[in-house]
């Protein structure tokens, strides 16, 4: 049984214009999808988290 609990929770949203192409659409929709894109996002998310001591003993988890 885990002895974590949740103690905070953040949603990073991907806001586009409601006119944007299709075609705009899937270039973005496939840049988010791509492992190297969300690996580099989880790496910049623990390099940030690392800055501030009082999240030493934080563990984060990128979701979608």
């Amino acid at each position: 049984m885990s002895r974590r609990v949740l103690l905070e929770e953040f949603h990073l949203s991907f806001l586009i214009l409601a006119d944007t192409a299709e075609a705009e659409v899937q270039r973005i929709r496939r840049q988010l999808n791509r492992s190297r894109f969300q690996a580099l996002l989880r790496r910049t998310l623990l390099h940030f988290f690392r800055k501030y001591r009082a999240l030493d003993s934080v563990v984060f988890k990128l979701s979608r």
